[in-house]
């Protein structure tokens, strides 16, 4: 598709700041995923596939499943800052990550 890996925003479908704010939001928390863990988006179900004797439909099954316990996961972030003030919470909580691990 694209020669490397890249976020691409399309003018004609984002008409306000706001929801431009929210997908270049959404779209790095995947590229930190993706740097992370290694995450290849497209091959989940075929990747279970090649590894296991099982129809489509369980691996399909087994991706539903993990499907909510990885989108609660909101690293980098404490929460999903959907707007301002919930981008300020997020930072905060990122830039003072260290001072909680240090207490524990």
């Amino acid at each position: 598709m694209f020669p490397f890996p890249q976020i691409v925003l399309c003018q004609n479908n984002i008409h306000q700041q706001s929801h431009m704010n929210r997908v270049v939001t959404h779209e790095l928390i995947h590229a930190f995923d993706h740097c992370r863990a290694h995450v290849d988006w497209g091959r989940a179900v075929r990747s279970i596939l090649a590894v296991r004797k099982i129809s489509r439909e369980e691996a399909q099954k087994i991706v539903d499943e993990v499907f909510d316990s990885c989108f609660n996961d909101h690293a980098p972030f404490g929460r999903i800052p959907h707007g301002n003030k919930d981008a300020k919470f997020a930072y905060r909580e990122y830039a003072n990550r260290d001072r909680y691990y240090a207490n524990l």
